[in-house]
């Protein structure tokens, strides 16, 4: 391994060390890898991602995204009639 490629991997070695989950690319598919050992190309491996998740109130029709639900509850009260409903995304495999 070259100067050059240490740089590519250096991302996913720090990563791993901070106990981030790492990935590898099997068959089209990202897997997770309890133990990588980082051959091939920098390509096949990735820090997996975590999914993001956004709140929002909608008030006389109009919507209002916060970043968590303690903002939106700040923002608009439950009691009278708002409600703050939690948006996930997937992380396909």
């Amino acid at each position: 391994m070259n100067k050059e490629e240490v740089l590519l991997f250096l991302p996913l070695i720090t990563a791993l060390a901070e106990g981030k989950t790492i990935q590898a690319r099997w068959d089209g598919k990202w897997k997770d890898c309890s133990s990588p050992s980082f051959w091939g190309l920098p390509e096949f491996w990735r820090i997996k991602p975590t999914p993001r998740s956004l709140w929002m109130v909608t008030v006389k029709g109009v919507e209002w995204t916060f970043s968590s639900k303690a903002r939106a509850d700040a923002c608009y009260s439950p009691g009278i009639g708002h409600t703050a409903v939690e948006y996930r995304e997937v992380m396909d495999e």
